[in-house]
């Protein structure tokens, strides 16, 4: 098994694992590792980790992904 241990401020952890009000605002250490028996399926998996600002910001829908109109594109010099 291996493993890998860094030292990290909490803050960068809480959006992504809830940790104990204790934890807060400190440097703590994290230490991941690496059991090769259990495997995840990269396709099923889908984690969702929200950063800083982003986390409150709702999903964007799908006309965000559409191709931009030509005379929009033409404004933006493309």
């Amino acid at each position: 098994m291996e493993a890998v241990t860094q030292v990290v401020d909490s803050t960068l952890l809480a959006g992504i694992i809830p940790l104990p009000k204790r934890f807060l605002n400190k440097k703590v250490e994290v230490t991941v590792t690496l059991d090769d028996d259990k495997k995840v399926d990269s396709k099923s998996f889908k984690q969702k980790i929200k950063i800083g600002f982003l986390k409150n910001l709702p999903p964007l829908p799908e006309s965000f992904f559409e191709p931009l109109p030509e005379d929009e594109l033409q404004l933006w010099g493309l």
